[in-house]
């Protein structure tokens, strides 16, 4: 699949630990776009939000979520997996008419 420049993707070693974040454009040798659906153990989420609330304090809230997060892996070592060999099919929400487009195509 042909990735778009601002698309968000990982690189990730064989055992799928992520070690990076960013924009397609950016890392080259990534190894898959990120889609968003995200599961943490609850002690490592609660890492992640006392840092992301911390960092947006200090640099602002205008960056998406996901650049912070590739800073607390780099910084605090914590290991996070991602699944490759997703199969099922999603969509996208980040909108009301995201939803309805969702509820519309899987009745």
């Amino acid at each position: 699949k042909e990735l778009k420049p601002n698309s968000f993707v990982i690189q990730a070693d064989k055992m799928g630990q992520v070690n990076k974040i960013g924009k397609s454009k950016s890392l080259k040798n990534s190894n898959m776009e990120i889609i968003c659906i995200n599961k943490f153990s609850p002690k490592c989420f609660v890492k992640i939000i006392n840092f992301l609330k911390e960092y947006f304090s200090v640099n602002g809230t205008y960056e998406t979520w996901e650049y912070p997060l590739s800073v607390f892996l780099h910084k605090k070592k914590e290991k996070v997996y991602s699944l490759s060999n997703q199969t099922y099919n999603w969509v996208n929400i980040n909108s009301y008419s995201d939803l309805k487009f969702a509820r519309s195509i899987y009745k």
